[in-house]
Parts: C-alpha cells; sequence; structure tokens
C-alpha cells in the first residue's frame, strides 16, 4: 500500500524511512537477492524462509525468492521519499534484486514464490512481468467454481444438506490457510497491474474466495495475510465502483429465536460493520437480500471446551505442549505453572516460527509484569523475547522460534482477589500468530482449586463471619458454687465497710455538739 494512503493518519519521518532502507540494502547479497541477518536465522516468519524450493537443488541451499521480491515491494513503493545517495543507492539494489528474480524466474514452482514474485516484477516494471503473470496464471487452483493460488488444497466451508436445503458450517483448520490468502492477495493486485482497470470474471471469482476465508472479526488467518488481502480488496472496491451501485437490503430471519431484522447497506455506510445478537444458540438463520451491491453474511459463533477429546485439533501435528501445577499457601494462595513445549513437524522445518504461548490463569490471580520480564532477562528459555502478562486471566509468552527438542519454564501467580468455585478445567494454547493453523491445545485439570469455598480462600479481614476465622475456642464452664461464695464474702466486706462508715460519721456529729453548749 502507497504511503499516501495513510500518510494523513500518521506521519513517519522521512530521515527515518531513508535510515531502514540503507539498513536492508547491508542485506543485499552480491547476485541480487536478500538474505536475513545474522541475528534471526530462523525466520519469524516462515514463509520467508530462504532455503530453495527449486527443483534438483540440495537440501540447505539458500536462494531467498520470496525474502528478495518482499524486500524489493518495500524499496519500490519506498523509493519516493527518499533522496540524495540513498534514492541512488535503492535504484541499484533494485535493479539487481530484479535481475535475480528474472534469472531465477523459469525455476519457480511455488505458488507462494511465484505469486510474490510476479508482483514484484509487476510493481517494479519489469519486462518479464508478462512471462511471470502467464506463469502465475498457470499455476491456479479452483474449487467450488473459486479460484485462489496456495501450496495445498484449500476447502472452502463446508455444505450440510438437510431437507435438501443447504446449510453452511464453520471453517476448518488447514494447512497454510494464511499463506493462501497472502498469495491470493499478491495474485489479485498482479492482476489489476498486468491487465489494467476494471472488473474480470476471474477477479469477481478471487474475491468470492477471500471472503471465505475471512474471520468473525473482519480480519483474515493473521496479521500478514490480512493486510495483502486489504489491500487487493480495496484495489478491487475501486476498480468495480462498488460503493456507488450499493444500495442493499438484507432480511435475517431467525425462527428458532423469533426474531426478524432488516440490514440497509448503502455506499454511505457499506464500511461500517452492522449485526445482531442471537439470543438461542440453535437452528438455523435464513438470508434475503434484495438490491444491488455485494456484502458479507458472517455467523460467529464461540463455546468453552472442557474435556479433552473435544478441543481444537489442527490439521497436522505440530507441537507437543505439557502444563502442570504446583500450589503453596494454605489455601493455595499462589501457584507455579510448569510448561513443557517442543516442536515437531520437522518434516517441514527444523523449527517453528514465530510462536506464542498463552496460559490460562485462575480468576482472582495475577502476575506482576516485572516478575515476567525477570523470566524473560534470565533466559531460562533462550528464545524467549518477551511476555505480557496484563490481559486478565492469562500470560502470554513470545518466542522468535520453537526448536525441535522438549524445553521448560516456571512462572508463579498469586491470588490478589478472593474468588472461589474456579472453573474445574483451563487451557494452554501454543500457536504460531503468523501461522495459526499451526497450534497445540492443551487442557488441564484444576479440581483442587475448584473445591475451594469462599472461607478456605478469603481472609479474616475480608470475611469476618466465616466459621474459619470468627470462631474461637469456647470458655469453659463455670462453678457455681464458688463463684456464690465469692459472691457472698464480696457483699460482707461491703456491708462492713458500709456500717463502720456510718459509726465514725455519728460520733462525729456528737462531739460537735458538746463543744457548742
Amino acid at each position: 500500500m502507497c504511503f499516501q494512503d495513510w500518510e494523513d493518519y500518521i506521519y513517519i519521518d522521512p530521515l527515518v524511512i531513508g535510515s531502514a532502507v540503507m539498513w536492508l540494502l547491508n542485506y543485499q547479497t552480491r547476485d541480487g537477492a536478500f538474505q536475513e541477518t545474522e541475528h534471526y536465522q530462523n525466520p519469524l516468519h516462515k514463509p520467508m524462509d530462504g532455503r530453495s524450493r527449486f527443483y534438483g537443488d540440495s537440501p540447505g541451499t539458500l536462494r531467498n525468492i520470496s525474502l528478495t521480491a518482499h524486500v524489493l515491494i518495500s524499496l519500490e513503493v519506498t523509493a519516493k521519499n527518499l533522496q540524495g545517495d540513498q534514492k541512488k543507492f535503492s535504484a541499484a539494489a533494485r535493479q539487481r534484486a530484479v535481475r535475480y528474480l528474472e534469472r531465477n524466474l523459469p525455476k519457480i514452482h511455488d505458488e507462494y514464490e511465484l505469486a510474490i514474485t510476479a508482483y514484484a516484477l509487476a510493481v517494479t516494471g519489469s519486462a518479464k512481468s508478462d512471462l511471470a503473470y502467464r506463469k502465475l496464471k498457470g499455476a491456479v487452483r479452483e474449487e467450488g467454481g473459486m479460484i485462489y493460488w496456495s501450496r495445498s488444497p484449500i476447502k472452502t466451508n463446508a455444505v450440510r444438506y438437510e431437507f435438501n436445503r443447504p446449510f453452511l458450517e464453520a471453517k476448518q483448520y488447514q494447512e497454510d490457510d494464511a499463506l493462501a490468502v497472502e498469495a491470493t492477495g499478491y495474485a489479485l493486485l498482479t492482476m489489476f497491474l498486468v491487465e489494467g482497470g476494471g472488473v474480470t470474471v476471474d477477479q469477481d471469482k478471487i474475491v468470492q474466495w477471500m471472503n471465505t476465508m475471512r474471520l468473525g472479526d473482519g480480519g483474515f488467518i493473521s496479521t500478514v495475510d490480512t493486510i495483502i488481502a486489504m489491500e487487493a480488496l480495496v484495489r478491487y472496491s475501486y476498480n468495480s465502483r462498488i460503493k456507488d451501485i450499493t444500495d442493499l437490503t438484507i432480511e435475517v430471519d431467525i425462527p428458532d429465536s423469533n426474531l426478524t431484522h432488516d440490514f440497509h447497506i448503502t455506499g454511505k455506510n457499506i464500511a461500517s460493520l452492522q449485526r445482531i445478537d442471537i439470543p438461542n444458540v440453535w437452528g438455523h438463520i435464513n438470508l434475503v437480500a434484495n438490491g444491488a451491491g455485494q456484502a458479507i453474511a458472517q455467523l460467529d459463533v464461540n463455546w468453552g471446551v472442557d474435556y479433552e477429546p473435544f478441543k481444537d485439533m489442527p490439521s497436522v501435528d505440530c507441537f507437543n505442549l505439557t502444563v502442570k501445577e504446583y500450589f503453596h499457601g494454605r489455601n493455595k494462595s499462589e501457584i507455579t505453572i510448569n510448561s513443557c513445549f517442543s516442536w515437531t513437524l520437522t518434516s517441514e522445518s527444523p523449527t517453528s516460527g514465530m510462536a506464542m504461548l498463552v496460559v490460562d490463569i485462575p480468576s482472582g490471580y495475577i502476575m506482576l509484569q516485572p516478575d515476567a520480564n525477570k523470566i524473560v532477562h534470565r533466559r531460562v528459555i533462550p528464545e524467549m523475547r518477551d511476555a505480557d502478562v496484563t490481559q486478565e486471566g492469562k500470560t502470554i509468552w513470545y518466542f522468535d522460534h520453537v526448536p525441535a527438542y522438549t524445553q521448560c519454564f516456571e512462572h508463579t501467580v498469586r491470588r490478589y482477589y478472593a474468588v472461589a468455585n474456579l472453573t474445574r478445567t483451563r487451557q494452554a494454547v501454543i500457536v504460531e500468530p503468523l501461522r495459526p493453523e499451526h497450534f497445540f491445545v492443551r487442557t488441564f485439570n484444576a479440581t483442587s482449586l475448584y473445591i475451594l469455598s469462599i472461607c478456605e480462600v478469603c481472609g479474616s479481614y475480608q470475611c469476618p463471619y466465616c466459621p474459619y476465622y470468627s470462631g474461637g475456642p469456647g470458655l469453659p464452664t463455670p462453678n457455681w458454687t464458688t463463684l456464690a461464695a465469692m459472691l457472698l464474702v464480696v457483699l460482707a466486706v461491703n456491708a462492713a465497710t458500709v456500717s463502720r462508715s456510718l459509726v465514725e460519721s455519728g460520733n462525729s456529729r456528737t462531739a460537735n455538739v458538746i463543744m457548742i453548749s
């Protein structure tokens, strides 16, 4: 996306852009390719892995096709912001990168590398952009009347028929689906650059396929593919002038909730999300649209899972994760969580890409950010780069990659708020954020916390009426005979004292009378 599209919202000093460009140029090889830095031999984004996918190359050969194309695109869109020597050095680097991709174009067979290379050559105006585009068209895949590009087949939403009525089911996790969205986005952008303005039938089919990959939050599978898909869809909307013709009325009928709602979409609110909450989470939904334009209807359903066999499963096994808890304190006020994990999909890569471990913690428990930072800085796990424990109910740990051998670390959470009757099970998830189809979910039992009552959880100042704190030992039974004797003695002493006081008072008055007479 051109900088002019967003520079009205955020300002970046041209000196910063120039410095970033010069830093990139330091990692261009003599043959024109760009290679990863010495600090990241394992790329954070695995599709940028420099290992060759050419037929006949030996394992370990580096070609850096996708990384070179990606950097070339960045250098091209930033060229207008450069001045002086920076502009000259960037132009020379772009020419070397274009020649490198042109030389290797006949050997490229991987769909992702082909898509990003075709777009890089098209955006730079290469003489071989048409050749790359023809080769890209020859690698297209088709699914349900829609077209896309991917390393492996991607299935769209399954359709289940009940009484001859079609019902769409939720999208399943599939291998390379994030990569497929990114590659298809590059292919659509290449089409607009090579074929010019207007919208063709193939472009409509591409957009239809891309929208089947959209998630409920508006994004696609991950961050990188969402950025590329958004740019491609914006370009499609400009060329199709969809905003000018949109005037739709959608009737949503939900019989099981006894609910009917109408949505009206025009060019003025085309970018606004309209939603309706469904009270009953069963039955089916009928949609009827009238008018002109395009709209996307999505159903977002969430549910909790507390049984291991019902947890989400990836398309292929890629991680292993075990979680153990150790409780401390009289009422389990501290929990030490031991997490062990490893990468298992070694047939694809020796290590994972950037990974994230998310561990659920019980309600009322907290870990302070400085404590998490200490774990990161101690380098217990060398690949651990950051931690975030500010989000409620979870701790998040970031790794630049996860190796194929098991590593473990511990972190301690402490109870800060009195909460009882906690859930019996919790989950921990390890996932590649840029390829979220690679994940593993571990459900672990927390019955020992579940059985704690509120009186066992809270302190004496918080729960003064709990028997654990307000109930003290009873007084011994009194000896009534002893008490009666003591009472009589006290009464006798008091009576004698009073009598003596009265006698002394009478004698004093008599003496006074005699003295007066």
